[in-house]
């Protein structure tokens, strides 16, 4: 072991061995070791079977002898100094700093790595899922739920692919070029572009939000990674809404991991002859609440009354300032107005809609969001 690493530094290290580990076995690893101790054991070989030979690799041998190798050949100071300089955070589970909305997951990462702003998961969650070759309007109603949901002060979870997710993290980056809620699970190493096409959203969402992921810098997010984010993508949200998917998928893939975790899954109702909406008509024909607008997360979260789906049929954007206001604290009518430099006219018309839409009461005189 080298001398003054933290054990951060070996659990990162884990994450690195070829053949990989994988989620699982790494969590069972460190229900059993330290991560020092692990990598002192894998240096020795010394590594029980059952934490060894696994269904694709049973030659425990084999394994241990290509770990011991692996560990070797990996400059464990090195890859500590490059998350550092990247400015990542990493934690191990069971250890403080580990999230607590992942720690109680069914199938928590055993080590989690991030950049950007890891209160951002304190929030309600609303994961936005589905087809990377999505349509023209798929993908502006994806940015759209994006933007609203955003704007409503709600965490939005995707996967930073192209499609579906792409756009629903350009919406939520949308409404300023200060802090944002977009929350970008990813499948490789924090510092591995993919899609490199995404490299400009990929910087903004680890900037302005928060981009995590259960991998070492410098890995590539291999085909088998790619469910594995699933499961945290599912993880994280309290609602899972899809917005256009074919019957299989990555997307239908997500929605398996939520229904095991009890989470909402709601669909945007698509055209009857798209094989794009092929998966999520099939969501509603099954039972699935839709997603016709940002109103019907809300009520899925519990965040707006049925009673509301009565009144507008959305909150207009111009009035989400509003909203965004009173999420930092009550004021009266003549405050909003100074705030947000307007009149008290606009303010009253603004007032009436977030009133109607459930998202907004007045106590006193006083106006609280109730979207928190």
């Amino acid at each position: 072991m080298t001398p003054g690493l933290p054990l951060e530094a070996y659990a990162l290290g884990l994450t690195a061995l070829n053949p990989a580990l994988g989620p699982r076995r790494l969590r069972e690893l460190l229900a059993e070791y330290s991560p020092p101790a692990a990598w002192e054991a894998i240096a020795a070989e010394a590594l029980p079977e059952h934490l060894v030979a696994s269904p694709r690799q049973p030659d425990a041998a084999a394994t241990r002898a290509a770990w011991r190798q692996s560990a070797a050949a990996l400059d464990l100071d090195g890859l500590w100094d490059r998350s550092e300089a990247m400015g990542a955070h990493v934690a191990v589970l069971g250890q403080p700093g580990y999230p607590g909305r992942l720690a109680d997951d069914i199938a928590p990462p055993a080590v989690l790595c991030w950049l950007g702003d890891i209160s951002l998961l304190d929030r309600p969650a609303v994961a936005i899922v589905g087809t990377r070759s999505a349509s023209f309007v798929g993908k502006a109603v994806a940015e759209e739920f994006g933007r609203e949901l955003a704007l409503a002060g709600l965490a939005v979870v995707s996967g930073l692919a192209t499609g579906i997710d792409g756009a629903a993290h350009r919406g939520a980056l949308l409404p300023g070029t200060g802090p944002s809620p977009a929350v970008g699970v990813i499948a490789g190493g924090l510092d591995v572009v993919y899609p490199p096409s995404h490299r400009q959203l990929w910087r903004e969402v680890s900037r302005r939000g928060l981009l995590l992921g259960e991998s070492a810098p410098g890995l590539r997010p291999e085909a088998w990674r790619f469910p594995q984010r699933n499961r945290i993508i599912a993880a994280l949200a309290d609602v899972v809404v899809v917005v256009e998917s074919r019957l299989t998928g990555g997307s239908m893939h997500t929605v398996r991991e939520a229904e095991q975790r009890s989470r909402p899954v709601l669909a945007v109702p698509g055209s009857v002859r798209s094989p794009l909406s092929a998966g999520t008509n099939q969501l509603l024909a099954d039972g699935c609440t839709p997603a016709r607008d940002c109103l019907d997360v809300l009520v899925a979260l519990g965040l707006a009354t049925e009673g509301a789906k009565r009144g507008p049929a959305r909150v207009e954007l111009p009035h989400q300032w509003v909203l965004k206001l009173l999420q930092n604290e009550s004021l009266d009518a003549d405050g909003i107005a100074v705030r947000g430099g307007c009149s008290l006219e606009d303010v009253a018309m603004a007032i009436a809609d977030l009133e109607g839409a459930g998202l907004v009461a007045q106590r006193d005189g006083w106006y609280e969001s109730l979207v928190r």
